[in-house]
């Protein structure tokens, strides 16, 4: 349940003998700690004249080993009880496992009606807010982006601060402090949209002073900026009015989302939300729904969101599929194929190469994944390309059109790998030959390949390529984010910028941290930044634990050196200390050996490497947004 903090200037405090600027109000029983670091927090710089805004933020607040969520709102009051214009701060504290009915910070910032604008009678402690009816029914921030189309006239602009370095300075000359947090909010409905969540991860405030910007802010929002230069301490700022009249920048499928509300995005999260939903209520394995690739290629995709459970038929083949695999699932993948199909040497009519040595253990990831999926679908033969076809059976036209973008011109015969009751050589020669081979494969439901020796390719049917996924061990081999999205574009013969990397960064405590994703087009620079902000996230964090330490240093740490904190943990290993130590030396240890800021000239192939060797952080390779496999140094 959240607590409540009003801060003004008053005749009398809440607190025996206080007055000017002091607490008037607080939630009964909040702790004094948590009310003292709420006062230091309420700051608010009057504008020349009377055109000071209205200050907004969302912060984090560590204190006691516990990191609140602190929502604050300050404004200009007026004149106080001695004639002189004084200001109000009213905060809302959080408990980190609270998001409230789903909504996002900027949500509550903007429409609960609690918020106070002035402060009149005497202090008072105040009863406890409904656990949840205190925000039902607030407005929500939905998607296309109305106000960035209200604001610049292309909702699609709403996709453009993702593709920036944080912190980043939101500036503006001639909007509101509102106005911008209206822009945040529908830029954050975009995030998460795209991730499932994350807003309560983000800190971000609007209408704040010039410089300079909190340092645990994401998104700074500043006005009216009409200065030339860029506030301190942030990393990169975009002028919002600047955008006018111009085409939207960012992510094609990120733009089209924030101007439609649907897009490619959106239907990927809707699919992954039906499944879940399926998945809860039933316990028996469903067909997945994802989109077939030979439809996806084309703008027809609206069977996907009807595709989730498939006719009963194909879910009992299924069924049978998954059952099949969980009895052979500790035999070799060689075994499998071998009960399934004849040897080549049971059919000697057909002159097929050898059969490959073991795989090694050790190859490149894009690599490593052609060979387990080809093999998870019966594939033998060493392929140069794999055409992938995965989701609810293909129907005989999409697996025609596919089979003539994999014999380029070249027909020929072909060697099958499927169920018990279709295995062998099959002859492609033909039109009439081809159709007929996939009015065949449209009646299979389970994991079937075909093999063409002439053009050395593959083509793996797979119901659910996403199901072993994130038991999918991958070796990066020291290759770098492009080279291994490069690579699977060529190994897998799948539009490329379908695929991505998510790093997810290990929790610390109960802290969890923004997801870092990865895709073809985004230059090396984007990700290193989103990198480094976490470096930065565990050095404050290491900062606050070192803050803590003071009472007992009998000094003020907050000037120290890595030499000097070097010298403290040397100094306390292996004492007894209170347990504040122990917590301090964890987090040191942690940001150390992980976390120290890249060493110059250091390439994105290194750094990319060095985050890989966290035994905690986990990489996923992601097609469509699903996991295809993990990466590993």
């Amino acid at each position: 349940m959240p607590l409540e903090l009003i801060y003004t200037s008053a005749p009398r405090g809440l607190k025996a003998g206080s007055s000017g600027y002091c607490t008037v109000a607080r939630t009964r029983g909040l702790r004094e700690d948590l009310a003292a670091a709420l006062e230091r927090r309420s700051l608010y710089a009057h504008e020349p004249g009377d055109s000071s805004p209205v200050y907004f933020s969302f912060r984090p607040l560590s204190l006691g080993g516990t990191s609140w969520r602190v929502l604050s709102r300050a404004q200009d009051a007026g004149l106080d009880f001695t004639g002189r214009r004084h200001y109000l701060v009213h905060h809302l504290l959080l408990d980190p496992s609270e998001e409230p009915n789903g909504l996002q910070p900027a949500e509550i910032l903007l429409g609960w009606k609690g918020w106070r604008e002035k402060w009149e009678g005497a202090p008072e402690e105040l009863a406890m807010l409904p656990a949840t009816d205190w925000c039902r029914d607030l407005p929500r921030v939905r998607l296309p982006a109305q106000e960035w189309k209200r604001q610049v006239g292309d909702a699609g602009w709403a996709a453009f601060p993702h593709q920036l370095p944080s912190p980043l300075g939101w500036l503006a000359s001639g909007l509101s402090s509102r106005e911008i947090l209206q822009l945040m909010a529908e830029s954050a409905a975009l995030r998460e949209k795209m991730q499932g969540g994350g807003s309560w991860l983000h800190p971000l405030d609007a209408g704040g002073p010039a410089n300079p910007v909190p340092k645990d802010c994401v998104w700074a929002g500043r006005v009216p900026w009409g200065r030339s230069g860029t506030p301190t301490g942030v990393r990169s700022a975009f002028r919002i009015e600047e955008c006018r009249g111009k085409p939207a920048q960012g992510k094609a499928e990120d733009v089209e989302l924030a101007q439609t509300g649907r897009g490619r995005v959106a239907d990927r999260v809707d699919a992954k939300e039906r499944e879940r939903a399926v998945v809860a209520v039933s316990a028996e394995p469903a067909a997945s729904g994802r989109a077939f690739l030979g439809e996806s290629r084309s703008p027809r995709r609206g069977w996907m969101a009807g595709a989730v459970l498939a006719g009963l038929g194909v879910a009992a083949a299924m069924v049978w599929w998954w059952q099949r695999d969980a009895r052979t699932e500790s035999e070799p993948v060689s075994n499998k194929v071998t009960e399934m199909v004849p040897s080549p040497a049971e059919n000697p009519r057909e002159a097929l190469p050898d059969r490959p040595p073991p795989s090694e253990i050790s190859m490149p990831p894009a690599l490593a994944l052609q060979r387990t999926l080809w093999s998870g679908a019966g594939g033998e033969f060493p392929i140069q390309v794999l055409h992938l076809l995965f989701g609810k059976p293909a129907t005989a036209g999409l697996l025609e059109s596919e089979l003539g973008l994999l014999l380029q011109g070249e027909p020929g015969r072909g060697l099958v790998r499927g169920t018990r009751d279709w295995s062998g050589p099959v002859s492609l020669e033909g039109k009439e030959e081809q159709r007929d081979f996939c009015r065949q494969a449209a009646q299979k439901s389970g994991a079937w390949s075909l093999f063409v020796p002439a053009v050395s390719r593959g083509l793996a049917y797979l119901p659910d390529p996403f199901r072993d996924g994130p038991s999918r061990v991958l070796s990066a081999q020291g290759q770098g984010p492009r080279e291994v999205l490069e690579e699977l574009g060529k190994r897998i013969f799948l539009e490329p910028s379908r695929w991505s990397l998510l790093v997810i960064f290990p929790p610390w405590e109960k802290q969890e941290f923004m997801t870092v994703r990865i895709g073809l087009n985004d230059p090396d620079r984007l990700w290193i930044d989103r990198v480094d902000q976490h470096r930065m996230q565990m050095r404050n964090l290491r900062g606050q634990a070192l803050r803590q330490l003071a009472p007992w240093l009998g000094e003020d740490p907050e000037t120290w050196d890595e030499r000097k904190i070097r010298q403290l943990t040397l100094q306390t290993r292996g004492g007894r200390f209170p347990e504040i130590f122990d917590q301090f030396t964890k987090i040191n240890e942690e940001y150390r050996q992980w976390w120290l800021p890249s060493e110059p000239g250091e390439s994105a192939r290194q750094n990319f490497s060095r985050l890989l060797k966290h035994p905690r952080l986990r990489c996923e390779v992601q097609l469509d947004g699903l996991v295809m496999g993990r990466l590993v140094p």
